[in-house]
């Protein structure tokens, strides 16, 4: 399965990527793009097998929203808020609009590569790696800061909008 955070003040039944956002909801669309602050230059990254940006996509994990409350608990956060999300079954999705941006690296620096989804790899798409995604959340609460919450984990990325009509909410 696929996941997609469900932000708390989430309402209708479709989930926009930035670019639209800043068309017909300028509020919500500065309020999204605040969480680029000091990596400006990410919603314009160029994903090539998708022809388009990272403004152009909704954002997609395979990572359960328990699995990352747990991992956040064990490294001593403790989130006031259940992780809620969005369930998605990834074959009723079009391939021909998903890539996945394989974040494994262990300097977290916003280069990656890009490459095509496939069904076969989510327990992978879904790994939390103990040399950059929990290495992240240790030493940001070491520090006392919010960590990157898919810092080091795959991203699938979705061209274009997302109907989550009928779609499960799960919590973690």
């Amino acid at each position: 399965m696929l996941y997609h955070l469900k932000p708390v003040d989430f309402v209708g039944e479709t989930i926009y990527p930035l670019s639209s956002l800043k068309k017909f909801a300028p509020d919500l669309y500065q309020s999204q793009l605040s969480k680029y602050q000091g990596r400006d230059h990410v919603p314009n990254n160029q994903i090539s097998v998708l022809g388009c940006t990272w403004a152009d996509v909704v954002f997609l994990t395979a990572v359960h929203p328990h699995a990352l409350t747990e991992v956040l608990k064990k490294v001593g956060f403790q989130p006031m808020l259940r992780f809620v999300a969005f369930e998605i079954n990834p074959a009723i999705l079009e391939t021909k609009r998903i890539s996945v941006y394989d974040f494994n690296h262990q300097d977290l620096k916003w280069e990656g590569e890009y490459t095509s989804f496939d069904c076969a790899k989510l327990p992978d798409y879904a790994y939390l790696r103990e040399e950059t995604t929990l290495a992240h959340y240790r030493e940001m609460f070491k520090i006392g800061k919010p960590p990157f919450l898919f810092a080091g984990v795959s991203h699938v990325l979705h061209r274009g909008e997302l109907s989550i009509n009928g779609l499960p909410i799960v919590t973690g």
